[in-house]
């Protein structure tokens, strides 16, 4: 998916000006105002419109930006949500670029491997997220929904960095879009040299 520009600044205008009516009725906008918070209204505004279309719930799994979680709770200034490893994240309103809810998906796939330490990370992070772009454009992955979706550094362990990659199928699709994930990861590493360490597989968050 492209990057695309935060929430706030894709919001038009006159939307904008209607939210801030919205906020000067509840009696907020005068006090951040007075205060200068240009941010802080930017964060306002953008938490009217998440409430008011209702993109998201408590409880949906959403993939904020490069975060994925279960949301704990929508707020005026920030969403929290819940990652994989029970870290509790918090993204400002106006900082949101990306915001795809999950939920609708029954089920996906959650790869961890293992790389060693010693690895140049910027670069491999880069190559994966080049040949991940590469693979959902050409559907190498027919049984995904989406992904596959590059996580980051999901924990450091003694035999290295595990590295963490997502993928959204339906529940009776699981096995297959993991072997078929495998296989294309394996591939990746032969390709760019990569270091292959240990490696597992889980289901991830269901619904």
């Amino acid at each position: 998916m492209a990057k695309t520009a935060n929430l706030y600044a894709r919001i038009e205008p006159d939307v904008k000006e209607q939210a801030e009516s919205i906020l000067a009725a509840l009696g907020i906008m005068g006090l951040v105002a007075g205060l200068g918070a240009q941010k802080l209204i930017g964060d306002l505004i953008a938490g009217v419109f998440i409430i008011f279309e209702g993109t998201i719930r408590v409880g949906d799994i959403v993939l904020v930006n490069d975060s994925y979680g279960i949301v704990m709770e929508i707020g005026m200034r920030t969403i929290q949500i819940v990652n994989k490893s029970g870290e509790i994240i918090a993204i400002n309103n106006s900082m949101i670029n990306k915001l795809t809810n999950l939920s609708k998906y029954s089920s996906s796939v959650w790869v961890t491997y293992t790389v060693p330490a010693s690895v140049e990370i910027e670069k491999v992070e880069a190559v994966l997220r080049s040949e991940f772009a590469v693979i959902e454009k050409e559907k190498r992955l027919p049984d995904a929904m989406w992904g596959p979706i590059y996580m980051g550094i999901n924990k450091i362990t003694d035999k290295g960095l595990d590295l963490a990659v997502l993928v959204g199928c339906d529940e009776d699709r699981v096995g297959s879009t993991r072997r078929k994930l495998n296989r294309e990861i394996k591939m990746i590493f032969e390709k760019h040299s990569i270091p292959f360490a240990v490696f597992y597989v889980e289901d991830g968050f269901r619904e």
